[in-house]
């Protein structure tokens, strides 16, 4: 993480302007990346992943929960890079499995659980545990790190 937040601020300038919301969204994003969904993500599929996060949040809207499926455009792109994700996620998980490889990250976490009963848990359910923890893990830090930035330019 230490690493991931001085690359990204390397290559900022010694003064001027930004969009610190933007700016602490997108550095949380990869930093998520890394940790959760493995140096596979993070290296090759950085912006595709990151892209179908955008569309699949945007497509959360508060009347979503009520009409999930209004074929409006918002839930359109919600699908299909919710679909996209999970042949992307599928990929890695097969990829890793077919190979042996182990790797420190939630990804291999839930590749390697369990249930109770001794069953493992399927691509499908390591995709939508992916997906919650990106979302809970982003949006609950990009909030945190943007007030505490604010803050932070009081002084």
């Amino acid at each position: 993480m230490v690493t991931e937040a001085e690359d990204y601020f390397s290559k900022w300038g010694d003064s001027g302007e930004v969009d610190l919301k933007y700016e602490l969204e997108h550095l949380i994003i990869l930093t998520a990346s890394r940790c959760l969904l493995g140096q596979e993500v993070r290296d090759k599929l950085f912006d595709d992943v990151s892209a179908l996060f955008h569309d699949l949040d945007n497509g959360m809207l508060p009347f979503s929960v009520l009409f999930p499926y209004l074929p409006i455009p918002t839930h359109r792109s919600r699908d299909k890079a919710r679909k996209k994700l999970s042949e992307i996620f599928a990929n890695i998980i097969s990829s890793r499995k077919l190979a042996g490889k182990s790797e420190n990250d939630m990804l291999q976490c839930f590749i390697e659980s369990k249930y109770k009963d001794g069953r493992p848990t399927t691509e499908s359910e390591v995709t939508g545990l992916l997906i919650a923890t990106l979302f809970t893990g982003q949006h609950t830090s990009s909030i945190t790190s943007t007030w505490t930035g604010a803050y932070l330019l009081k002084y």
